[in-house]
Protein backbone atom coordinates (compact mmCIF):
# COMPACT_ATOMS: atom_id res chain seq x y z
CA UNK A 1 0.00 0.00 0.00
CA UNK A 2 1.19 3.50 -0.80
CA UNK A 3 2.50 5.23 2.31
CA UNK A 4 0.35 8.33 2.28
CA UNK A 5 2.71 10.32 4.51
CA UNK A 6 5.45 10.03 1.88
CA UNK A 7 3.18 11.92 -0.49
CA UNK A 8 3.19 14.85 1.89
CA UNK A 9 6.96 14.67 2.38
CA UNK A 10 7.39 15.07 -1.37
CA UNK A 11 5.82 18.53 -1.13
CA UNK A 12 8.79 19.76 1.00
CA UNK A 13 6.61 21.92 3.26
CA UNK A 14 8.94 21.85 6.28
CA UNK A 15 6.79 24.14 8.41
CA UNK A 16 3.69 22.02 8.16
CA UNK A 17 2.45 18.47 8.85
CA UNK A 18 -0.55 16.67 7.43
CA UNK A 19 -2.11 15.94 10.81
CA UNK A 20 -4.79 13.29 11.13
CA UNK A 21 -6.14 13.35 7.56
CA UNK A 22 -3.62 10.81 6.34
CA UNK A 23 -4.21 8.64 9.40
CA UNK A 24 -7.92 8.46 8.69
CA UNK A 25 -7.33 7.67 5.03
CA UNK A 26 -4.97 4.88 6.04
CA UNK A 27 -7.70 3.67 8.40
CA UNK A 28 -10.16 3.66 5.52
CA UNK A 29 -7.73 1.68 3.36
CA UNK A 30 -7.29 -0.84 6.17
CA UNK A 31 -11.07 -1.21 6.36
CA UNK A 32 -11.30 -1.82 2.59
CA UNK A 33 -8.58 -4.45 2.82
CA UNK A 34 -10.37 -6.12 5.73
CA UNK A 35 -13.46 -6.27 3.55
CA UNK A 36 -11.31 -8.02 0.93
CA UNK A 37 -12.09 -5.62 -1.88
CA UNK A 38 -10.26 -6.35 -5.10
CA UNK A 39 -6.66 -5.37 -5.73
CA UNK A 40 -7.85 -3.12 -8.55
CA UNK A 41 -10.17 -1.24 -6.17
CA UNK A 42 -7.34 -0.77 -3.66
CA UNK A 43 -5.12 0.65 -6.41
CA UNK A 44 -7.96 2.92 -7.53
CA UNK A 45 -8.30 4.40 -4.02
CA UNK A 46 -4.55 4.76 -3.57
CA UNK A 47 -4.18 6.67 -6.83
CA UNK A 48 -7.05 9.05 -6.08
CA UNK A 49 -6.06 9.71 -2.47
CA UNK A 50 -2.45 10.32 -3.44
CA UNK A 51 -3.43 13.30 -5.59
CA UNK A 52 -5.99 14.49 -3.05
CA UNK A 53 -3.42 14.47 -0.23
CA UNK A 54 -0.89 16.30 -2.40
CA UNK A 55 -3.50 18.97 -3.05
CA UNK A 56 -4.32 19.13 0.66
CA UNK A 57 -0.63 19.66 1.36
CA UNK A 58 -0.55 22.62 -1.02
CA UNK A 59 -3.65 24.04 0.67
CA UNK A 60 -2.22 23.33 4.15
CA UNK A 61 -5.25 21.28 5.09
CA UNK A 62 -4.19 19.14 8.05
CA UNK A 63 -7.28 17.44 9.44
CA UNK A 64 -10.42 15.77 8.18
CA UNK A 65 -12.53 18.48 9.78
CA UNK A 66 -10.88 21.10 7.58
CA UNK A 67 -12.16 19.36 4.46
CA UNK A 68 -15.56 21.00 4.07
CA UNK A 69 -17.78 21.28 1.01
CA UNK A 70 -15.99 24.47 -0.07
CA UNK A 71 -12.60 22.75 -0.01
CA UNK A 72 -13.98 19.80 -1.96
CA UNK A 73 -15.38 22.11 -4.64
CA UNK A 74 -11.98 23.80 -4.91
CA UNK A 75 -10.38 20.38 -5.38
CA UNK A 76 -12.87 19.51 -8.14
CA UNK A 77 -12.08 22.78 -9.93
CA UNK A 78 -8.38 22.02 -9.52
CA UNK A 79 -8.88 18.65 -11.23
CA UNK A 80 -10.75 20.27 -14.11
CA UNK A 81 -8.02 22.89 -14.53
CA UNK A 82 -5.45 20.09 -14.61
CA UNK A 83 -7.23 18.68 -17.63
CA UNK A 84 -9.22 15.81 -16.14
CA UNK A 85 -12.34 15.04 -18.15
CA UNK A 86 -15.74 14.60 -16.55
CA UNK A 87 -15.28 10.86 -16.13
CA UNK A 88 -11.98 11.39 -14.34
CA UNK A 89 -13.49 13.97 -11.99
CA UNK A 90 -16.38 11.63 -11.22
CA UNK A 91 -13.87 8.91 -10.30
CA UNK A 92 -12.24 11.21 -7.71
CA UNK A 93 -15.65 12.16 -6.31
CA UNK A 94 -16.54 8.48 -6.03
CA UNK A 95 -13.37 7.73 -4.03
CA UNK A 96 -13.82 10.72 -1.74
CA UNK A 97 -17.49 9.96 -1.18
CA UNK A 98 -16.60 6.43 -0.09
CA UNK A 99 -13.99 7.77 2.34
CA UNK A 100 -16.10 10.52 3.89
CA UNK A 101 -19.16 8.29 4.19
CA UNK A 102 -17.01 5.76 6.04
CA UNK A 103 -15.56 8.51 8.23
CA UNK A 104 -19.05 9.76 9.05
CA UNK A 105 -20.07 6.29 10.24
CA UNK A 106 -16.90 5.93 12.29
CA UNK A 107 -17.27 9.28 14.03
CA UNK A 108 -21.02 10.00 13.92
CA UNK A 109 -20.26 13.22 12.09
CA UNK A 110 -21.84 14.60 8.90
CA UNK A 111 -20.12 13.96 5.59
CA UNK A 112 -19.17 17.07 3.57
CA UNK A 113 -19.87 15.03 0.44
CA UNK A 114 -23.61 15.37 1.11
CA UNK A 115 -23.38 18.88 -0.33
CA UNK A 116 -21.38 17.80 -3.38
CA UNK A 117 -23.37 16.78 -6.44
CA UNK A 118 -21.78 14.27 -8.77
CA UNK A 119 -21.81 15.54 -12.38
CA UNK A 120 -23.82 13.43 -14.77
CA UNK A 121 -21.52 11.37 -17.01
CA UNK A 122 -21.39 12.29 -20.68
CA UNK A 123 -22.66 9.25 -22.54
CA UNK A 124 -20.65 9.71 -25.70
CA UNK A 125 -20.31 6.56 -27.80
CA UNK A 126 -17.29 4.45 -26.88
CA UNK A 127 -15.21 3.66 -29.92
CA UNK A 128 -14.28 -0.02 -30.25
CA UNK A 129 -11.19 -1.54 -31.81
CA UNK A 130 -11.41 -1.85 -35.58
CA UNK A 131 -12.28 -5.40 -36.58
CA UNK A 132 -10.06 -5.24 -39.67
CA UNK A 133 -7.07 -4.24 -37.51
CA UNK A 134 -7.64 -7.16 -35.12
CA UNK A 135 -7.94 -9.57 -38.06
CA UNK A 136 -4.63 -8.27 -39.45
CA UNK A 137 -2.98 -8.78 -36.06
CA UNK A 138 -4.32 -12.33 -35.72
CA UNK A 139 -2.73 -13.23 -39.07
CA UNK A 140 0.77 -12.46 -37.73
CA UNK A 141 0.34 -14.17 -34.33
CA UNK A 142 1.85 -17.36 -32.97
CA UNK A 143 -0.46 -19.85 -31.22
CA UNK A 144 -0.40 -18.14 -27.82
CA UNK A 145 -0.97 -14.61 -29.03
CA UNK A 146 -3.66 -15.72 -31.47
CA UNK A 147 -5.46 -17.41 -28.59
CA UNK A 148 -5.16 -14.25 -26.48
CA UNK A 149 -6.65 -12.01 -29.18
CA UNK A 150 -9.47 -14.43 -29.96
CA UNK A 151 -10.21 -14.88 -26.26
CA UNK A 152 -10.44 -11.13 -25.59
CA UNK A 153 -12.67 -10.62 -28.61
CA UNK A 154 -14.91 -13.63 -27.98
CA UNK A 155 -15.54 -13.06 -24.27
CA UNK A 156 -15.39 -9.32 -23.74
CA UNK A 157 -13.50 -9.89 -20.49
CA UNK A 158 -11.42 -7.13 -18.96
CA UNK A 159 -7.67 -7.51 -19.43
CA UNK A 160 -7.16 -7.76 -15.66
CA UNK A 161 -9.75 -10.54 -15.55
CA UNK A 162 -7.99 -12.42 -18.34
CA UNK A 163 -4.64 -12.57 -16.57
CA UNK A 164 -6.31 -14.10 -13.49
CA UNK A 165 -7.93 -16.98 -15.38
CA UNK A 166 -6.48 -20.45 -14.80
CA UNK A 167 -6.64 -23.49 -17.03
CA UNK A 168 -8.91 -25.13 -14.45
CA UNK A 169 -11.46 -22.32 -14.98
CA UNK A 170 -12.01 -23.28 -18.62
CA UNK A 171 -14.17 -26.05 -20.05
CA UNK A 172 -12.44 -26.71 -23.35
CA UNK A 173 -15.38 -28.76 -24.65
CA UNK A 174 -18.35 -26.49 -23.92
CA UNK A 175 -16.45 -23.20 -23.93
CA UNK A 176 -17.73 -22.21 -20.49
CA UNK A 177 -15.31 -20.06 -18.48
CA UNK A 178 -15.51 -19.01 -14.84
CA UNK A 179 -14.42 -15.46 -14.06
CA UNK A 180 -13.64 -15.69 -10.36
CA UNK A 181 -12.00 -12.29 -9.93
CA UNK A 182 -14.21 -9.82 -11.74
CA UNK A 183 -14.53 -6.12 -11.01
CA UNK A 184 -15.62 -5.56 -7.44
CA UNK A 185 -14.72 -9.15 -6.58
CA UNK A 186 -17.79 -10.46 -8.42
CA UNK A 187 -17.74 -13.74 -10.31
CA UNK A 188 -19.59 -14.62 -13.52
CA UNK A 189 -19.66 -17.06 -16.42
CA UNK A 190 -18.55 -16.19 -19.96
CA UNK A 191 -18.27 -18.29 -23.09
CA UNK A 192 -16.06 -18.87 -26.11
CA UNK A 193 -17.09 -20.22 -29.50
CA UNK A 194 -15.76 -23.12 -31.54
CA UNK A 195 -12.91 -21.24 -33.23
CA UNK A 196 -11.60 -19.82 -29.96
CA UNK A 197 -11.87 -23.23 -28.25
CA UNK A 198 -9.86 -24.73 -31.11
CA UNK A 199 -7.16 -22.04 -30.76
CA UNK A 200 -6.99 -22.60 -26.99
CA UNK A 201 -6.67 -26.37 -27.31
CA UNK A 202 -3.83 -25.90 -29.79
CA UNK A 203 -1.98 -23.64 -27.34
CA UNK A 204 -2.73 -24.94 -23.85
CA UNK A 205 -0.51 -27.86 -22.87
CA UNK A 206 0.10 -26.71 -19.31
CA UNK A 207 -1.52 -26.15 -15.94
CA UNK A 208 -1.72 -23.01 -13.84
CA UNK A 209 -2.54 -19.67 -15.44
CA UNK A 210 -4.31 -19.90 -18.78
CA UNK A 211 -1.98 -17.54 -20.63
CA UNK A 212 1.67 -17.72 -19.68
CA UNK A 213 4.84 -15.83 -20.46
CA UNK A 214 7.80 -17.50 -22.16
CA UNK A 215 9.19 -18.57 -18.79
CA UNK A 216 5.88 -20.05 -17.64
CA UNK A 217 4.85 -17.13 -15.44
CA UNK A 218 1.51 -15.39 -15.22
CA UNK A 219 0.97 -12.47 -17.57
CA UNK A 220 0.90 -8.94 -16.20
CA UNK A 221 -1.22 -6.11 -17.55
CA UNK A 222 1.84 -4.41 -19.01
CA UNK A 223 2.88 -7.73 -20.55
CA UNK A 224 -0.42 -7.93 -22.41
CA UNK A 225 0.05 -4.38 -23.65
CA UNK A 226 3.45 -5.37 -25.01
CA UNK A 227 1.84 -8.24 -26.92
CA UNK A 228 -0.59 -5.78 -28.50
CA UNK A 229 2.18 -3.36 -29.40
CA UNK A 230 4.38 -6.03 -31.04
CA UNK A 231 1.57 -7.60 -33.06
CA UNK A 232 0.15 -4.26 -34.17
CA UNK A 233 3.57 -3.10 -35.35
CA UNK A 234 4.11 -6.37 -37.20
CA UNK A 235 0.68 -6.11 -38.84
CA UNK A 236 1.17 -2.43 -39.66
CA UNK A 237 -1.92 -1.23 -37.81
CA UNK A 238 -2.47 1.18 -34.87
CA UNK A 239 -1.94 -0.36 -31.45
CA UNK A 240 -5.38 -1.12 -29.98
CA UNK A 241 -6.08 -0.43 -26.32
CA UNK A 242 -6.77 -3.59 -24.35
CA UNK A 243 -10.19 -2.27 -23.37
CA UNK A 244 -11.09 -1.63 -27.01
CA UNK A 245 -11.48 -5.39 -27.50
CA UNK A 246 -14.21 -5.30 -24.86
CA UNK A 247 -15.89 -2.47 -26.73
CA UNK A 248 -15.74 -4.35 -30.03
CA UNK A 249 -17.25 -7.40 -28.31
CA UNK A 250 -20.11 -5.29 -26.94
CA UNK A 251 -21.01 -3.45 -30.13
CA UNK A 252 -20.73 -6.62 -32.26
CA UNK A 253 -23.01 -8.54 -29.90
CA UNK A 254 -25.57 -5.71 -29.99
CA UNK A 255 -25.41 -5.50 -33.78
CA UNK A 256 -25.95 -9.25 -33.97
CA UNK A 257 -29.14 -9.04 -31.95
CA UNK A 258 -28.04 -9.94 -28.41
CA UNK A 259 -30.30 -8.14 -25.93
CA UNK A 260 -28.76 -5.58 -23.62
CA UNK A 261 -29.65 -7.43 -20.40
CA UNK A 262 -27.87 -10.62 -21.47
CA UNK A 263 -24.90 -8.54 -22.57
CA UNK A 264 -24.84 -6.87 -19.15
CA UNK A 265 -24.48 -10.29 -17.51
CA UNK A 266 -21.76 -11.41 -19.92
CA UNK A 267 -19.72 -8.23 -19.43
CA UNK A 268 -20.17 -8.04 -15.66
CA UNK A 269 -21.57 -4.50 -15.59
CA UNK A 270 -23.29 -3.45 -12.38
CA UNK A 271 -25.80 -1.35 -14.33
CA UNK A 272 -26.76 -0.45 -17.89
CA UNK A 273 -25.20 3.00 -17.89
CA UNK A 274 -22.07 2.04 -19.83
CA UNK A 275 -23.93 -0.21 -22.25
CA UNK A 276 -26.18 2.69 -23.20
CA UNK A 277 -23.12 4.26 -24.77
CA UNK A 278 -22.79 1.27 -27.09
CA UNK A 279 -26.49 1.56 -27.96
CA UNK A 280 -25.74 5.01 -29.34
CA UNK A 281 -23.41 3.38 -31.86
CA UNK A 282 -26.12 0.96 -32.97
CA UNK A 283 -28.50 3.90 -33.37
CA UNK A 284 -25.89 5.46 -35.64
CA UNK A 285 -25.91 2.19 -37.62
CA UNK A 286 -29.68 2.54 -38.06
CA UNK A 287 -29.34 6.13 -39.23
CA UNK A 288 -26.71 5.21 -41.82
CA UNK A 289 -28.81 2.27 -42.99
CA UNK A 290 -31.84 4.53 -43.46
CA UNK A 291 -29.80 7.09 -45.35
CA UNK A 292 -28.53 4.32 -47.62
CA UNK A 293 -31.87 2.62 -48.24
CA UNK A 294 -34.54 5.32 -47.85
CA UNK A 295 -37.36 4.57 -50.33
CA UNK A 296 -38.15 8.26 -50.78
CA UNK A 297 -34.53 9.16 -51.43
CA UNK A 298 -34.07 6.27 -53.85
CA UNK A 299 -37.37 6.36 -55.72
CA UNK A 300 -38.20 10.04 -56.04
Amino acid sequence: MVQMKSVIQETKLDQWTIGNLVDWIEGFMLDRRAQQVSKGTIQFYEKKFKKFLSWCAMQKIATVDEVDAHALRKFIVYLEEEGHNRGGVIAYIKALRAFFNWYALETDSPSPMKRIKTPKPILDPLEPAKAEDIIAMIKVCDMRDKAILLFLLDTGVRARELIQINVADVNFITGTIRILHGKGGKSRIVFIGRKTRKALRAYVKHTGSLFQTADGGRFTYSGLRQVMRRKAEKAGVPVPALHSFRRLFAITMLRNGVDIYTLQLLMGHADLQVLKRYLKLTQTDSLLAHQKGSPVEKLL
